[in-house]
């Protein structure tokens, strides 16, 4: 019983960390999702792995964002029905499974039927489900670090950076400044198009925090990671 509370709490923290980070990548991405959809054959409207090509800044191919938002979505999912699975159980298992009438082989076996509820199947599952989670760290960190070199040359060129200038731009500058340059700078792909109407005018009439949102939702979903590795091993090693 010990261990399954525990792996029922850090479920359920997972879940909420996965919830927290979906929402603030689907945000970034329907903010971003016109302004940087400037590529004139193919579609690359998402906020990661975007790119500089010449002179126009471009985000990266929708299939990036679809990818690490759905399946930040589908994790909090998996983890929820995982916390409620276990929680479930807590509640309708006796809390002790000492009994004076019975004989201790029949407590032995108790025990061990409590314990054979951690199936092998299920473990295997969340051992998968780590790697899975570890993986999708890694491309949504690279994703925002790639995005934040491609803007580099922006921000230089904007500052009219030249000599030591322009090297405390590439060089030393961090991220979240290169994304607060984005938010405030970067002008909608479309303003610039004098022959669609409805554009002609279009400009923001608000600004999000992107750079801090793309973080927040990096940290939880590593520390998402680090939740389901010990979970993994708790249950591995102690079930």
């Amino acid at each position: 019983m010990f261990e399954k509370q525990h792996v029922a709490i850090l479920s359920g923290l997972s879940g909420i960390a996965s919830l927290i980070a979906g929402i603030g990548l689907a945000v970034a991405w329907s903010y971003w999702s016109d302004t940087l959809d400037a590529c004139p054959e193919s579609s690359c409207s998402c906020i990661f792995y975007a790119h500089l090509r010449g002179l126009t800044f471009s985000g990266g191919s929708p299939i990036w964002c679809r990818i690490l938002t759905y399946f930040t979505l589908a994790a909090s999912i998996f983890s929820f029905v995982v916390a409620v699975y276990y929680f479930t159980k807590l509640r309708s298992e006796p809390k002790d499974y000492t009994d004076r009438s019975s004989s201790p082989s029949t407590n032995a076996r108790l025990n061990n039927r409590a314990r054979g509820r951690f199936s092998s199947q299920f473990k295997l599952l969340c051992g998968v489900f780590t790697v899975l989670a570890f993986i999708h760290a890694c491309a949504l960190s690279e994703g925002y670090l790639s995005t934040c070199r491609e803007y580099k040359p922006v921000v230089s060129r904007h500052l009219k950076a030249s000599g030591d200038l322009s090297d405390l731009v590439m060089e030393r500058l961090s991220c979240g400044t290169m994304y607060d340059f984005l938010d405030y700078l970067h002008p909608d792909s479309n303003y610039h198009v004098p022959h669609i109407p409805q554009y002609q005018h279009y400009r923001r009439t608000f600004h999000i925090n992107t750079g801090f949102i793309l973080l927040a939702s990096i940290l939880l979903l590593w520390a998402n990671v680090i939740i389901w590795g010990l979970m993994t091993i708790l249950m591995v090693f102690r079930t």
